[in-house]
């Protein structure tokens, strides 16, 4: 018998890192299932009739993290003399040991935050995960600020494709597309959109909304493993670093192996206790990119990580870091 005991939905960060298989007689052969893909298969040997697997949480992170699974069916079969399985489970990613209540996935949208600063014209994408047991009709509350400084909220309805459940839900919120809907179906200019609240459910999520140009901006994948926009506000130092070999023939001197390195140094503005612990997020995030064109997002890279946090409201937040294209064009 396997012993595993999961919730039907289960956080990756709560999944034990070993098991029991008892009732073993010699040797078991386990497999680990992932999407109806083998992942991971080895022979275990009894002793006093039980076998234990090792290593179980990093296996099912280390596939889910390179498959880009954010929710992911779970099959272990153990095959000896005997043959048992255990099937009918879902894993869904939470890289962070701070997230291992169950209900979690319930409450909240799949990012660690609970309030944005972002710009007008953006991409916001927000996904949260729902079955059948809820019935989701996810919406925004638009707050505006009117010429007289007087505040109003409308409402507006966020479309979104229900598919085959359990599914994680994501929609890509665009507060400028959101003002123009509603303006147009009010009919009437409604002055300067300064916050959008999000609902699922019990979820909720505010955006607030500003003018300051930020520095760059990134999609990474979160603690969720789902993507996440990041709008960085601060200041970026670029540097170029050109190296090459020099060949002298005939009295005439000549370059060559030119290998040229690019990097972006970022200081941030100061931030809250809260913002840098999602800053933090990002810098040790396996995969971040940019949006560069429709047909075109750049992998970067992050480096010279300089982060201190402290809990002292009197302290300010200043993360430093170096940035880089994994790609070595001139183009970008």
């Amino acid at each position: 018998m396997i012993q595993l005991y999961l919730n039907q939905y289960h956080l990756l960060s709560s999944l034990p890192q070993e098991f029991t298989i008892t009732e073993v007689d010699v040797y078991t052969d386990v497999t680990i299932t992932l999407e109806n893909t083998d992942i991971y298969t080895t022979r275990l040997y009894e002793v006093g009739g039980k076998a234990t697997f090792y290593g179980f949480r990093d296996i099912i992170r280390d596939s889910m993290l390179a498959s880009g699974h954010t929710l992911a069916s779970l099959t272990v079969r153990a095959v000896g003399i005997d043959t048992f399985t255990y099937t009918g489970k879902y894993i869904l990613f939470a890289d962070s040991k701070f997230i291992a209540d169950n209900d979690i996935i319930w409450q909240q949208f799949l990012t660690t935050r609970s309030t944005h600063l972002i710009p007008l014209e953006c991409d916001f994408p927000l996904y949260f995960f729902s079955d059948e047991s809820e019935s989701v009709t996810p919406y925004a509350d638009c707050t505006f600020k009117a010429d007289d400084g007087s505040l109003a909220t409308y409402t507006y309805t966020i479309q979104h494709d229900h598919q085959d459940r359990p599914f994680i839900y994501v929609n890509y919120m665009s507060p400028l597309y959101m003002q123009q809907r509603i303006e147009s179906r009010e009919g009437q200019s409604l002055g300067k959109l300064v916050s959008i609240t999000f609902h699922a459910g019990p979820r909720t999520l505010t955006a607030y909304i500003t003018d300051e140009p930020h520095e760059v901006d990134f999609f990474f994948r979160g603690c969720f493993n789902t993507f996440e926009h990041i709008f960085i506000y601060g200041s970026t130092t670029f540097k170029t670093a050109v190296s090459r070999k020099e060949a002298v023939s005939q009295g005439v001197t000549s370059f060559y192996d030119n290998t040229v390195d690019r990097r972006y140094n970022v200081e941030t503005t100061p931030l809250t206790l809260a913002e840098a612990e999602w800053f933090n997020e990002f810098l040790e995030s396996h995969y971040v990119e940019r949006y560069l064109s429709e047909d075109y997002q750049a992998r970067v890279l992050i480096s010279d990580i300089t982060s201190e946090i402290s809990d002292n409201p009197k302290d300010t937040v200043k993360i430093k870091f170096s940035w880089r294209y994994t790609e070595n064009s001139r183009w970008i």
